[in-house]
């Protein structure tokens, strides 16, 4: 026992004493020592080498010798060129000492730790990194690069390829690895971990921030320029792939297979270029997916290789938080190929059998996208989806409210992406299919009337979508509308494209103030809704509708058993021969309203009047915003013919200073009751009919401009007389009317006041008046001038007219027209 104890006493001794004197020896002889190595690394490098210090020593790696380098930089090999190949804190070289000693200086491990690599080849194809002499320069050297230990820590690993466009951007956290060269031979092994920054080829981005672990086994040979990928694994979110293959560089021919062994769908989705992932990127994604494909031929700038992948996802869901929506039990195989001719243009992505659950509801799809220049499209999908969940996926998708109902499809689309934004391109898409809508019903939040009850079934053909009795209520408003939607999926495709909808509509109630107000009759007074009045025609929208409305509301306005045709095209919306009854008649419309400029509405109309209540229509206009003459003065049935042209603004007010109308009346029956100006007449007439003034037909054509209404001569055969009648009356109710009154009996005036405008002739006097002033103000006085004089002296004429036929005699040829008038009129006033 004591004899064990000596011997192990005297080896630790002995070995103490061998590293102690192993220690000064280098200690004392270093300058030597590493003069001599850097002779011996200098015969294998040919590019300089700059160092900050250097030491050696036999305990950072006992039993070898190291060599620490401080603040490395190895200039890179290019002509012309002081870039570096590499910058590194520290490089340190481990020896074994016995080889050490003898003079043969093969490294048996290096450390790179803390710095940054960049190996590059230029756009002419020439490297950097060719920094070893061949072995005809350095056939005397004593250096061999044979490392069965290479340990790299936080280095920055760069490769660029300027010709192919590529860039390897890898950061080594901790990795080992191994070099055996054998002649021109590089065996290469390397295991640890890697911090993928970037994979950029072309415009693309791969394995951007993806940690990776590797466990890689290559073989280089340097004269042939070639790198054999023997089978090697790659590690990456508990994912693991399998690649192989190899690959020259020279003529940048590859052939390279990868497996997925165990991955998942969202590790795939992580793969994807940026600019793809970047759709998928707000999803959060589980289930199953396998994999396997190759890439074989050439990567340069003008050549890709041929890319074939095969994959599978099985139990998989797709979760987007900020729409709260879920794919459930998602599964899928499919392919994708590069093609024949390795470019987009040959690419195909194929998804078949695809089957997934949303919210409940199962839906199936499959898809196939050729050309990848032009997309040409082949989707078949079908399912059942809610009106909430479908929602989801539009734009401001939380401005919609209370929404209800179902949506069926069974629809297929097969065309290039281009053509389905075109209407002149119809022909060469195939798209057809159903939707059927059921019960939907919604709240939009900038436009909040409800829309409810919608259902009806919307059939696709190209670009277009057949509508058989889609019918709902918008508010009060409902609607049915049979017919086409035509140009529909280039309309929401492409912006410069209209939507044109031909179709035959039948309505019960239309409601004006709630759907130019978009507030509901229930919580809102008509002026809360006249306040939120906004008019606007889209230059996108053309209409061709037969329209059938059992009653429209608008303000005061109520019309009834409307039927016409309606167009709009550019902003202008056409009315042909609208029928329509209102205020106890009939009336016919026809014209257009235009509002391509920009808060302007300009209508021009022509309008038939038959038999309406002159009193109701005054009412409905709500007395033309005046109260003078109002619909409590006013009774009696009119036939009239206008032509009008009306200004508005977009929220519908009226812009007086440009209205202009022409209107030629005919009343029948009618009544002046109470009329202010009238019944100042008594101070002139003695008669008691002046409250209650009837005439059995007054007939004129008035015209309205410059914000002045002009009345024509007109006589009202009234129950007091017949009375001349012409005058003004403004916008601002400023009047000025001349009346001639022929009368029996009035009452005596002054004859200086009257002189002049009183005409007396015997059987009868004829009373000339003015009304002058405003309709709050005016005054009735005797008209001087007899602005109607003539009118009575061709009354005069007509009477005697009258007499001649009564006695028989015979009238000058060019009194054609029989004249049927009652005695007393003209001849007992």
């Amino acid at each position: 026992m004591k004899r064990i104890r000596k011997f192990i006493l005297y080896l630790f001794l002995f070995f103490i004493l061998l590293f102690a004197g192993g220690s000064a020896y280098l200690y004392y002889n270093q300058d030597q020592l590493i003069d001599k190595i850097l002779s011996e690394v200098n015969k294998s490098i040919q590019t300089p080498v700059e160092v900050g210090a250097i030491d050696i020593n036999w305990w950072t790696d006992f039993p070898n010798i190291s060599l620490r380098f401080q603040d490395v930089f190895i200039e890179e090999s290019l002509e012309r060129s002081s870039l570096p190949l590499a910058k590194l804190e520290e490089l340190a070289l481990s020896f074994n000492t016995l080889d050490f000693l003898k003079g043969d200086y093969s490294f048996e491990k290096i450390i790179l730790k803390r710095g940054e690599v960049t190996i590059r080849t230029t756009r002419t194809g020439e490297r950097n990194y060719d920094i070893i002499k061949s072995s005809g320069e350095s056939s005397n050297q004593s250096v061999n690069f044979n490392l069965k230990n290479i340990q790299i820590q936080a280095v920055q690993v760069n490769y660029v390829d300027e010709a192919l466009k590529q860039t390897y951007l890898q950061y080594a956290e901790e990795l080992k690895a191994s070099l055996n060269k054998v002649g021109d031979l590089y065996h290469i092994i390397a295991d640890g971990k890697i911090d993928s920054k970037a994979i950029k080829i072309g415009e693309y981005s791969y394995f951007e921030n993806k940690n990776l672990t590797v466990k890689a086994k290559l073989n280089y040979t340097q004269g042939a320029e070639t790198v054999d990928i023997l089978p090697s694994e790659l590690l990456l979110s508990n994912n693991e792939f399998e690649v192989s293959g190899n690959y020259e560089i020279l003529s940048s021919y590859m052939d390279i297979q990868v497996n997925g062994i165990e991955s998942d769908f969202t590790t795939l989705i992580s793969l994807l270029p940026n600019n793809y992932r970047k759709q998928l990127s707000e999803y959060e994604s589980t289930g199953n997916a396998q994999f396997e494909g190759s890439l074989i031929g050439k990567l340069t700038s003008t050549e890709s290789p041929e890319i074939n992948f095969n994959f599978s996802v099985e139990n998989a869901s797709l979760f987007q938080p900020e729409y709260n929506t879920r794919f459930l039990d998602l599964s899928f195989h499919g392919n994708f190929s590069n093609g024949a001719r390795q470019s987009l243009k040959t690419s195909q992505l194929v998804l078949k059998e695809l089957i997934g659950n949303l919210k409940g509801k199962t839906f199936t799809a499959d898809l196939g996208i050729k050309d990848f220049e032009n997309y040409l499209i082949n989707l078949s999908t079908a399912g059942q989806i809610s009106t909430k969940d479908l929602f989801t996926f539009f734009p401001n998708h939380k401005k919609y409210s209370k929404l209800e109902g179902l949506v069926d499809f069974d629809i297929s689309l097969a065309g290039y992406l281009d053509d389905f934004k075109q209407a002149s391109t119809a022909s060469r898409i195939n798209n057809s299919g159903e939707i059927i809508l059921t019960n939907l019903s919604g709240v939009y939040v900038d436009y909040p009337l409800p829309i409810k009850d919608v259902n009806g079934r919307l059939m696709f053909n190209k670009n277009d979508i057949a509508i058989n009795h889609l019918q709902g209520k918008i508010g009060e408003s409902d609607i049915e509308l049979s017919g086409f939607f035509l140009n529909i999926i280039p309309y929401f495709l492409k912006d410069n494209q209209s939507l044109l909808i031909e179709a035959e509509t039948i309505s019960e109630n239309i409601n004006l103030n709630e759907l130019l107000s978009g507030l509901s009759n229930d919580e809102n007074s008509i002026e809360k809704q006249e306040e939120s009045f906004k008019f606007a025609l889209s230059p996108k929208l053309q209409l061709d509708l037969t329209s059938h409305i059992s009653k429209l509301e608008f303000k005061r306005f109520e019309g009834r058993q409307i039927a016409g045709n309606i167009k709009l095209s550019n902003q202008i919306l056409e009315a042909s021969q609208l029928e329509m009854e209102s205020n106890g008649g009939k009336m016919t419309l026809s014209g257009e309203v235009n509002a391509e400029k920009r808060n302007e509405i300009r209508i021009n109309t022509k309008a038939n009047f038959d038999g309406m209540n002159v009193d109701s229509i005054f009412y409905t206009f709500e007395n033309f915003q005046q109260d003078f003459l109002t619909d409590r003065h006013l009774k009696g049935k009119i036939n009239a013919d206008v032509a009008a042209f009306i200004l508005l603004d977009e929220k519908l007010n009226f812009q007086s200073d440009a209205f202009t109308a022409i209107i030629d009346a005919k009343v029948k029956n009618g009544e002046l009751n109470n009329f202010e100006p009238m019944l100042s007449l008594s101070d002139y007439v003695r008669e008691d009919e002046l409250t209650h003034l009837n005439f059995g037909e007054l007939s004129n054509t008035i015209e309205i401009k410059n914000k002045v209404i002009y009345l024509p001569e007109m006589s009202i055969q009234s129950n007091v007389s017949d009375i001349l009648i012409q005058g003004t009356h403004t916008f601002s109710q400023e009047i000025s009317y001349r009346l001639l009154v022929p009368l029996k009996n009035y009452k005596k005036q002054d004859s200086d006041a009257a002189f002049g405008a009183i005409e007396e002739s015997g059987e009868y006097s004829n009373l000339y008046l003015r009304i002058i002033g405003t309709t709050d103000d005016f005054e009735v006085s005797w008209d001087k001038k007899r602005s109607l004089q003539s009118v009575a002296e061709r009354i005069k004429e007509e009477g005697k007219t009258f007499k001649k036929i009564l006695k028989g005699e015979k009238l000058p040829e060019k009194e054609e027209k029989e004249v049927e008038l009652n005695e007393e009129e003209y001849f007992d006033w």
